[in-house]
């Protein structure tokens, strides 16, 4: 075991409590397990429900929470919980996180709990994470942070765990659009659906579905990218169909 992860256990295990924000992502979903292996049923996953998620993200984090065994509890927000957010603006994730953030707490309040844990890592310290700022500002805690544990630590004890899904990186539907462009729930309706049909026509795991320039960017990760243009005549054939330009990128997707 990475010796980082290590010390983050006994960190964890002085907490006795604690809650997960559970996304169904890979760094959630590591921190979660380890957090059962510690505490556990003294720790419980909350995943908070907000429009701007896939069905996909829904559905993998509600596997994955069955299979690690760990009570998923469900806070749901709509459009009006998170003022402004369809303005799509820079603060569109601060403002996301620091609601879901609130609710959290308000449910760790009733139940007793003193700590809540997210699955920020130490590679995201010197992005552009405005939901970090948020998690801070919260008392959020992020043992992957504070231990000094990175993303590679990360996926090599998530190649341990088995899972019954292969989880690759999800983001909020709001990052298909470009920042500062206004959009609506239908809008992001849409990409979510053709994304799905792309997943279903190519078979591709990692894949993004930007929309910029009167276009669909369609993106996968380096490793698929041979897979998906494999596909390329059905997929065009399919976009057409319904009246759609595209362009297949050879740009791997990173996130």
């Amino acid at each position: 075991m990475d010796t980082s992860i290590a010390v983050m256990k006994k960190y964890i295990e002085s907490m006795e409590r604690a809650i997960v924000c559970f996304s169904g992502g890979l760094d959630s979903t590591v921190l979660l397990s380890i957090c059962k292996d510690v505490l556990g049923d003294n720790v419980t996953a909350i995943m908070v429900d907000v429009p701007m998620i896939s069905e996909r993200t829904r559905d993998i984090a509600m596997v994955l929470a069955n299979h690690l065994d760990i009570r998923l509890k469900v806070i749901k927000l709509e459009y009006e919980d998170l003022q402004n957010i369809l303005d799509n603006g820079e603060d569109r994730c601060y403002i996301c996180k620091d609601t879901m953030y609130r609710a959290i707490w308000k449910y760790a309040d009733q139940q007793g709990i003193k700590w809540i844990l997210n699955g920020d890592n130490a590679d995201d310290v010197n992005k552009f994470r405005p939901g970090m700022k948020a998690a801070f500002k919260q008392g959020i805690k992020s043992p992957f942070v504070d231990a000094n544990v990175g993303r590679k630590a990360i996926e090599d004890y998530y190649k341990s765990l088995n899972l019954p899904v292969n989880l690759v990186k999800e983001t909020c539907m709001l990052m298909r659009y470009p920042i500062g462009t206004p959009v609506t729930p239908e809008d992001l309706e849409f990409v979510e659906d053709i994304e799905y049909s792309i997943r279903s026509i190519s078979e591709v795991t990692q894949l993004r579905v930007r929309v910029y320039d009167g276009l669909l960017h369609i993106f996968t990760s380096a490793e698929e990218y041979r897979k998906l243009l494999e596909s390329e005549e059905d997929i065009g054939y399919y976009l057409d169909s319904i009246g759609h330009k595209y362009v297949i990128e050879k740009e791997p997707y990173r996130g």
